[in-house]
């Protein structure tokens, strides 16, 4: 089984507060700041204040993650969060884009750069987001 980390940026650092490299943290164990940096190696960007899939999980596999599945719903099939983690979740590592965010789940918990704490699914913030893609990870 998978154990979330959390993704607090490092104390008196006000940056690399962003999605992107917050699930990052919340997946790999790195801090923040250094999910930024490997992100901004892999862009070439100055700073990193929004991600693609493929940047996000270019930076995972350098971490040692890989994708085994892919579910998308986004535009052809409407999924809010609520009803994905209630008829499609069953405990693996994922990596879930929704509204233009990022959440990482594992074992019935989850993590993004609200709550910054892993946190159980019961009490995800917009359940009411649509989901776009699921990524599943190992």
């Amino acid at each position: 089984s998978t154990r979330l980390h959390h993704c607090l940026p490092v104390a008196g650092q006000k940056h690399n507060c962003y999605c992107g490299p917050g699930v990052i943290a919340a997946i790999t164990g790195v801090t923040t700041g250094e999910a930024a940096r490997k992100l901004r190696m892999y862009t070439g960007k100055a700073s990193i204040k929004g991600t693609t899939a493929d940047e996000v999980l270019t930076v995972l596999g350098w971490c040692g993650f890989r994708q085994t599945g892919k579910e998308s719903y986004y535009p052809h099939k409407k999924m809010t969060l609520r009803n994905w983690l209630r008829d499609h979740y069953d405990g693996r590592l994922a990596l879930v884009s929704a509204m233009n965010h990022w959440w990482a789940l594992a074992d019935g918990y989850f993590c993004d750069t609200y709550n910054k704490l892993p946190t159980p699914v019961e009490k995800i913030h917009n359940p009411k987001s649509q989901v776009s893609h699921v990524w599943y990870l190992d």
